[in-house]
């Protein structure tokens, strides 16, 4: 057995600080999949939180995190003094394991609330609940092989929390069970249900809101578009143009933010002859740059120009006033999807998952009639 420097033997996880993923959540999922891969076996002592920072080179709030969630998921039992035990199966009384996949997802705020609304549902109804997050490189590859240590233990459900067909096809022919959550319908094998997210429902509010405004022409703002307004404003005889914001390197969604502010500064700079009726953005950080750089030329929202952005209800762009909004409602949304899922994992298991979620169009002070 390969031992380290510290008495130890050799960590089967590493930790990347390069990665947007938190270092915490990295610990996590790496023990826990220790843990669940027979790594580190029922009735072993693991590493002391001091022992953990040392290995790892990181402060002892990251051990202290993650040991604290693996003992609520009942993976391992706490000694006070005496560091930590991976607890036997037979004592865990789980009615199932509900796997989560984000795939890209560490910085969306949509997918990280329903998860967090889905995990407290599932748990509360005594399932296990692990989250494995994925990465593409960028030829867009994913890297699949702890994916694949992680489906050697029993999985009731896969939950994928984004469209990805590669992950798909991958959870296809492994033969999991598995429930897409996005806009696209998967049709695989093993596929048992979807949560769709209808962003596109409060279009045609909006739309109506700018037929009734007598808006001549809207600027849809992109990154690119997940709402897409173009055509309904078109259909509907307004001006729709598009403008795609080219996103400057970093981690998003700051990067995302920049982009936006940098593109305005640059266009306001000749002048604001060139604006709408209308700014449509189709991401609330885009909207947080523009908003910083149209305030700081002096534009006036919403006499000069009216604003309307896709946004998390709960969460949107600093402004001293209410802005117009396609919200999403993802805290509700988790419930719902959760409560979908729970009666398939209780019920019948031959009728899929169907679930749909909606947006809605929230008038604001930016954009009035």
């Amino acid at each position: 057995m390969r031992m380290n420097d510290h008495g130890l033997r050799q960590l089967p996880f590493v930790i990347d600080r390069h990665s947007p993923r938190g270092l915490s959540d990295q610990m996590t999922d790496g023990l826990r999949n220790a843990i669940l891969t027979g790594y580190y076996r029922e009735g072993e002592s693991l590493p002391k939180i001091l022992e953990w920072a040392k290995l790892l080179n990181v402060s002892i709030r990251v051990p202290e995190a993650a040991i604290t969630r693996l003992v609520k998921e009942g993976l391992v039992a706490a000694h006070p003094g005496l560091g930590c035990v991976v607890r036997p199966r037979k004592a865990l009384a789980w009615r199932g394991h509900v796997l989560f996949i984000m795939p890209d997802s560490e910085t969306v705020y949509s997918a990280n609330v329903m998860a967090s609304r889905m995990r407290t549902r599932f748990s509360s109804a005594g399932y296990l609940v692990t989250q494995h997050a994925v990465w593409h490189d960028p030829d867009g590859r994913y890297d699949l092989s702890q994916l694949e240590l992680t489906l050697k233990q029993p999985v009731e459900l896969v939950i994928l929390f984004a469209k990805r067909q590669q992950i798909e096809h991958f959870l296809s022919v492994a033969a999991v069970p598995f429930v897409v959550i996005g806009q696209k319908t998967c049709r695989l094998p093993h596929c048992v249900g979807h949560v769709r997210l209808h962003l596109e429902a409060a279009l045609p509010d909006f739309v109506q809101h700018c037929a009734r405004a007598k808006v001549r022409s809207v600027l849809q703002v992109e990154k690119p578009p997940e709402i897409d307004a173009v055509p309904l404003l078109r259909k509907a005889k307004i001006a729709a143009e598009r403008w795609r914001i080219p996103e400057l390197p970093g981690r998003r969604p700051a990067a995302v933010q920049q982009s936006a502010l940098e593109a305005f500064k640059r266009r306001l700079a000749e002048g604001v002859d060139w604006l709408p009726d209308v700014l449509y953005f189709t991401d609330d950080f885009l909207a947080a740059g523009a908003l910083t750089a149209l305030l700081h030329e002096g534009v006036r929202i919403p006499e000069d120009v009216r604003v309307v952005t896709i946004a998390n209800k709960g969460l949107g762009p600093v402004f001293w006033d209410t802005l117009a909004r396609i919200e999403l409602d993802s805290h509700a949304g988790g419930d719902d999807a959760a409560e979908h899922v729970l009666a398939w994992l209780g019920g019948d298991r031959r009728h899929p998952i169907d679930c749909t979620i909606s947006t809605t169009y929230r008038p604001g002070a930016t954009f009035t009639t």
